[in-house]
Order: C-alpha cells, then structure tokens, then sequence
C-alpha cells in the first residue's frame, strides 16, 4: 500500500481489494472501506463500528477521526480523534483533557503532542 489508508490506483494496480481480506498484505485489515495496518494514514476517517482488534497500527496516523470503532487492540483507545495506543504516531497530537487511563504508548511518536499534562488517567510505557 502506498500508506494513506485508502483503496486507490497504488493498491489497484497491486492487485489488492478491501472487500477481500485474502487480497490484503499481512498485517492489513479492511475496516469501513479503509486499510488499516502499519503506516497507513486515518485522518478524517470514519470507523463507526469497526473491529480493529486485529489491526496492527504501528505508525498510523490519525486525527478528526469521527465514529467510535466496536473494538480496539488491547492498550489502546480513541482519544480527542486519535488512536493512541503502542507504536502510533502522534506527532502534533491534541491530547488535552484526554482520557488515557490504561493506554499503552510504547514506541509511540509524541514529538509536538499537547496536551499530555491535562489528561487524566497513567498512559504506560511497556
């Protein structure tokens, strides 16, 4: 995938189809029409329902996110429109207010994220 989370010409071309979950490369889900999985970028988008237990989101990119998703990996929430959770990129994250109480942020990106002193709850850092 070229890593902006959307079926496009680059996944096309590769043969890949969000309908088919035998299609996706390994690590990759199909949630809402949307890949998700390693690097992909989810900003905007909307996962009202969706399953991500399986999803792998080391180095995604999120933000303005709209729905809550049924279900997350373990250590890892919707917080202010962002997925935090282990090895997300949160760079320049609004975190304010959020609440982070069981969250996992090991290997996650925090460069320019604000806001981490106002949350409630302790992240860990495993």
């Amino acid at each position: 995938t070229d890593g902006d989370g959307l079926l496009d010409g680059s996944e096309v071309a590769n043969g890949y189809d969000p309908l088919s979950a035998t299609t996706l490369p390994p690590g990759y889900i199909n949630a809402n029409g949307y890949i998700v999985g390693p690097g992909v970028n989810l900003v905007g988008a909307d996962l009202a329902g969706a399953d991500l237990t399986s999803a792998d989101l080391s180095g995604v990119t999120s933000g303005e996110i709209t729905g809550t998703p049924s279900a997350l990996p373990t250590g890892t929430v919707l917080a202010n429109g962002y997925l935090a959770g282990p090895g997300v990129d949160l760079t320049g994250a609004d975190l304010t207010g959020a609440d982070l109480t069981g969250v996992d942020l090991a290997g996650a990106n925090l460069t320019n994220a604000v806001g981490l002193e106002t949350t409630t709850g302790t992240p860990q850092f495993n």
